[in-house]
């Protein structure tokens, strides 16, 4: 076993590579094991964070590369466009509701009529009226009000791409 600074080495994956087990830095809750290198042609799973506040954004974007995955930050929409029109398609969207310009919602469903597959998760301090809308069940998008924990984005992530952890007895 290999002990590393975000967790250690302690197997063999499916696909022959190492598998990581990595204990979050904030929490004594799951585990969490996935090969070292994704198997996705060896490109990581890419999040869209379309923040306007820069603190939020590097905190957001720390939480999830933490995880592992790799973060491409954007401003405002008109920069999250700019990312996707550079040919960087995410796998999933965490959108600020609130953002200049163009909202949150505006711009996920610009993105949508292009790219119907990859999943939104709105997020925002300001509950008014989104985490209930039709529109966002109608879309099957997620909200979540901040703050949220490093823990309840993470999960909330996971979720969404499809992945679960594993518990320490696994």
């Amino acid at each position: 076993m290999i002990e590393g600074k975000l967790g250690h080495v302690n197997g063999v994956g499916a696909f022959g590579g190492p598998l990581r087990t990595q204990r979050r830095p904030w929490s004594k809750g799951p585990i969490y094991r996935r090969p070292l290198v994704e198997h996705r042609f060896d490109v990581p799973t890419v999040i869209l964070v379309v923040e306007d506040e820069p603190t939020v954004q590097r905190a957001t974007c720390r939480m999830l590369e933490l995880e592992g995955y790799a973060c491409l930050p954007a401003n405002d929409g008109d920069q999250a466009l700019e990312v996707l029109g550079s040919g960087q398609i995410p796998d999933l969207m965490v959108i600020d509701v609130r953002l200049p310009g163009m909202s949150g919602p505006e711009l996920a469903l610009r993105i949508h009529t292009r790219y119907p597959r990859i999943p939104v998760l709105f997020v925002s301090g300001w509950v008014d009226g989104l985490a209930d809308s039709a529109l966002l069940q109608r879309m099957q998008w997620t909200f979540l009000a901040k703050p949220y924990s490093p823990e309840t984005l993470v999960s909330t992530a996971r979720r969404m791409l499809g992945a679960s952890p594993i518990t320490d007895g696994a």
